[in-house]
C-alpha cells in the first residue's frame, strides 16, 4: 500500500513539475517610481522661499528611484515564489532657513539637513498566466520589511526638539504590497524586459531587465 501511495505521489509531482517547461528561475534588475520622488518634485531642487520679512531661503531636495533585485523560482507554470530587495533615499536640506529665535529676532542662519534611506526585503508569491512562451504575465503579493535609517541635522531649536520624534520614524517596519499586474517579454530564450505595477512599498511601479534559466 505504501508503495502504491508513493507511486501516485511521484506521478503527481512529475505532473506538477512538467507544467513548467524549460525555465524555472528568473533574476531581475529593476528601477521603480516611489513616493520619495514625488516629495522631491513638490520640494523642487533649488527652490527659493521668501518669508514675510523678505528673507530668502533656498531648499534643495533630491531622491533616488527604488533600485531593486529579485529572484523568482517557478514551482509550476502557474506559481512562483521569490525574494526581492529594494533601496531608495531622500535628502532635503537648506543652509539659510529663516527662523525666529528665543529673543524674537529673525535669523537667517538656520541649517536643516534631512537624510533618509530605506532598504526593503520581501518574499513574492506570484501567479502566472498566458500561454505565449515569450510572454510572462503575472499578479501577486510582496510581503516583507523595510529598514529606515538616516536622521535630521539642524541648529534650529524648534526642529531640534522634533528630532526625537523624527528618530522614532527610523527602524524596521512591516511592508505589505499588492502586485496587480506584471509583464515580462523575452527577446531571446533567456533575456527579456518588462514592467510591474505596485500598490504599497517600496515603489509604485518599475521597469525591469530579466534573465531566466
Amino acid at each position: 500500500m505504501k508503495q502504491i501511495a508513493l507511486f501516485f505521489f511521484m506521478l503527481i509531482a512529475c505532473a506538477v513539475f512538467a507544467q513548467s517547461e524549460g525555465y524555472r528561475s528568473t533574476a531581475s534588475l529593476q528601477t521603480g517610481l516611489n513616493g520619495y520622488m514625488l516629495l522631491s518634485r513638490i520640494v523642487a531642487d533649488g527652490i527659493e522661499y521668501t518669508d514675510a520679512n523678505g528673507i530668502v531661503a533656498t531648499v534643495n531636495s533630491t531622491a533616488t528611484p527604488t533600485f531593486g533585485l529579485s529572484y523568482d523560482y517557478g514551482f509550476s507554470k502557474l506559481f512562483s515564489l521569490g525574494i526581492s530587495f529594494g533601496y531608495n533615499s531622500l535628502s532635503v536640506s537648506s543652509n539659510n532657513l529663516a527662523y525666529i529665535d528665543a529673543n524674537g529676532t529673525t535669523r537667517t542662519d538656520g541649517i536643516f539637513d534631512l537624510n533618509l534611506r530605506r532598504f526593503n526585503i520581501a518574499i513574492r508569491p506570484l501567479f502566472h498566466y498566458g500561454k505565449n512562451p515569450k510572454l510572462d504575465m503575472y499578479s501577486g503579493l510582496r510581503l516583507g520589511i523595510s529598514s529606515w535609517s538616516g536622521g535630521l541635522d539642524t541648529n534650529i531649536p524648534e526642529l531640534e526638539t522634533d528630532e526625537i520624534a523624527a528618530s522614532s520614524f527610523l527602524g524596521i517596519n512591516p511592508g505589505v504590497a499588492l502586485i496587480p499586474f506584471g509583464l515580462r517579454y523575452y527577446f531571446t530564450d533567456n533575456f527579456g524586459a518588462g514592467f510591474e505595477t505596485h500598490i504599497g512599498p517600496p515603489y509604485w511601479g518599475n521597469i525591469q531587465v530579466n534573465y531566466r534559466f
